[in-house]
């Protein structure tokens, strides 16, 4: 019995291609931040960074209050420099 693996197609964004088409959705409060980001992009997928109460979160984490925007910068700026853009220019 012969069995084959089922060919994913390609996914592009923007003129890059992910290595694996998967995109990680954002799961709210808490659980998509910046280590599970980097580590769907680490194995080749797109990872999403909730902005869900993001402000109180980074806030928390840093001791001092963050505005949305700030805070979103600051958790995409934590998962990118570890592991950057990992699709490859079609």
């Amino acid at each position: 019995m012969s069995h084959q693996m089922a060919q994913l197609p390609q996914l592009v964004i923007k003129g890059k291609t992910l290595k694996v088409p998967i995109i990680q959705g954002g799961m709210g409060v808490g659980v998509s931040l910046h280590p599970l980001a980097a580590a769907v992009a680490r194995e080749g997928g797109l990872g999403i960074v909730s902005s869900a109460c993001l402000d109180r979160l980074v806030s928390t984490r840093t001791g001092k209050r963050v505005g949305t925007y700030d805070a979103a910068y600051e958790e995409v700026s934590l998962a990118s420099p570890r592991e950057g853009l990992q699709a490859s220019t079609s």
